[in-house]
């Protein structure tokens, strides 16, 4: 491959990469979660039955007769948007693969115990969040699978 296709195939793909983890898309990737929660759970679905109500409501993603709100719990040093966005503009301005400079903060993925410590902490902060008091539990259901 040379060069110039090179740098076109990666500014492509870094446009796609910062377009997908944009607001727009967001309700996109909150169905896939609840598509790959589903197929791991081994729960037959067709992507038709997965549905996304208004961003300003507490279901992020309705199945059936169950209700699901996606969080994403990131290290909250990493700035995933800004890594996109500058990966991107750097491929976009660039001339030939020597000026590409893809400055992001390299960090090492969060051990085990540090990523469980996250998931406590924020799940602590959205029990006591009264936005979503009257939704939780009471419409809970167990998901049978196969």
């Amino acid at each position: 491959m040379e060069d110039n296709e090179l740098l076109t195939h990666l500014t492509k793909s870094a446009k796609e990469d910062f377009e997908y983890f944009t607001n727009p898309r967001k309700e996109e990737r909150e169905r896939w979660v609840v598509e790959a929660f589903l197929s791991i759970s081994g729960i037959e679905f067709a992507k038709k039955e997965l549905h996304s109500p208004e961003q300003a409501n507490k279901v992020d993603v309705y199945f059936r007769d169950a209700k699901f709100q996606i969080k994403e719990i990131t290290d909250p040093n990493f700035k995933r948007g800004k890594f996109y966005k500058d990966a991107y503009h750097s491929l976009k301005n660039a001339s030939n693969i020597d000026d590409i400079s893809l400055v992001g903060k390299a960090h090492d993925i969060p051990n085990i115990a540090k990523m469980y410590d996250l998931i406590l902490e924020q799940a602590r902060k959205l029990a006591d969040d009264d936005r979503y008091k009257g939704i939780k539990g009471a419409s809970c259901k167990t998901i049978q699978t196969n």
